[in-house]
């Protein structure tokens, strides 16, 4: 029994020892610390989005064939018109040399019926004409000359059968004349040359669809074809970026939609070069939030795009959202986590006591004290779950 008792002091004496170590150790050695400093403060909205083109376009051929030429690379930037793909010509170019001939064909008929069916026709009608006005001198004049007895009734008869037959053969040659000039056979030319006409401009329109062109000014996203392939009745054969406005796509979380405004200002940052920072605007709120992610939308126009900024590029935003001048604050990873009231570790005359605090506005790594600190004061900075209210601390205040 005496031997038991006898260890239990020697266990309760070396825990003393052990705390008295513990404290002199804490009280002893210095703890990181921030001091309350009055700053300009800048609230802002922090996310991650991508580069996206005013709009994305997949270059394919409308009837198939052999690439025989690829002009865009990818990267290029090209203006509206340029060839970028051209397919091979040779059989088209014949298709077209032949609707070509047999126009040259048709155009020749037509012209053969203007220059001498149309103009014998013509020489017909005068000839009629001039009979039938011989015709007409002569019944006249045997009429007179039988009021005297000269020529006898039967040569009046005979005269008035030659100006019938004079008059019929006017109009006969009258009929051939219009049907010359707007007949069967002068329509029949009339509508060969017009098949032929549409031949050709067939032709030439299926040759057109053998050059692919850059439907505006644009940027090769993606070459897909290479010279020698087959290109395929709508097989994207090239994607295009097309030129415009450029824009930033950013998903915030819906708890920080109330801070965001069309108009605000952004300060942008590409993944790839984190060293040239470039200004945007927000240009547009998405009306609803995305019930999977809790996210909201944000577009960012960007008014002078860096030279390196490419479609589908990661960036990072940050969208000024509010600011205060001279405000007091400090570091955000001194405040307390917590379900319950926002507080810090404040030391006072050597000793550390949690403060509970009122924030204002959250910026990057920083946070507004709008009651519970004073200007000057010192608290504790994160590190340590040792830490209890009455503690004797030595504070080592970090330079801001």
């Amino acid at each position: 029994m005496p031997r038991l008792k006898r260890l239990s002091w020697l266990l309760l004496l070396a825990v003393l020892i052990l705390g008295l170590l513990v404290w002199f150790f804490l009280r002893a050695s210095p703890w990181p610390a921030y001091r309350v400093q009055r700053a300009d403060l800048s609230e802002t909205v922090v996310a991650s989005g991508r580069v996206i083109p005013p709009a994305t376009v997949e270059l394919a051929s409308m009837v198939n064939g052999t690439v025989a030429e690829v002009r865009g690379e990818e990267g290029d930037a090209c203006r509206k018109g340029d060839l970028l793909v051209q397919l091979d010509e040779g059989e088209l170019r014949a298709q077209l040399r032949n609707a070509e001939a047999q126009l040259a064909q048709a155009e020749a008929r037509l012209a053969q019926l203007g220059t001498l069916t149309a103009p014998q026709a013509a020489q017909t009608v005068e000839q009629a004409r001039s009979s039938l006005t011989l015709a007409e001198r002569t019944l006249a004049r045997n009429r007179e000359l039988a009021r005297t007895g000269f020529v006898s009734p039967a040569a009046v008869d005979e005269a008035q059968q030659q100006v019938e037959l004079a008059a019929s053969r006017l109009r006969s040659a009258q009929t051939g004349l219009s049907s010359s000039q707007a007949g069967s056979e002068r329509q029949l030319a009339q509508a060969g040359v017009r098949a032929a006409q549409a031949a050709v401009q067939l032709a030439q329109a299926k040759l057109q669809q053998l050059s692919l062109r850059a439907p505006a000014d644009c940027r090769v996203l993606l070459r897909s074809v290479e010279v020698g392939q087959v290109a395929q009745v709508g097989k994207p054969l090239l994607t295009l970026a097309l030129n415009g406005p450029t824009r930033i796509s950013m998903l915030v979380d819906e708890k920080r939609l109330g801070y965001l405004a069309v108009g605000q200002v952004a300060r942008v940052l590409a993944d790839a070069f984190p060293e040239q920072p470039f200004d945007a605007t927000v240009s547009s709120i998405a009306p609803g939030v995305d019930r999977d992610t809790g996210t909201v939308e944000v577009k960012l126009a960007v008014a002078k795009p860096p030279a390196f900024l490419r479609a589908d590029m990661t960036v990072s935003a940050e969208v000024r959202v509010a600011s205060r001048p001279q405000v007091l604050q400090l570091p955000s990873d001194a405040v307390l986590a917590g379900n319950g009231e926002p507080a810090v570790w404040l030391v006072r005359d050597g000793e550390v006591l949690r403060q509970p605090v009122r924030l204002g506005l959250n910026g990057v790594g920083r946070v507004e004290v709008r009651a519970g600190l004073s200007e000057g004061d010192i608290v504790l900075a994160p590190g340590s779950k040792l830490i209890t209210a009455g503690m004797a601390v030595r504070p080592q205040v970090a330079q801001p």
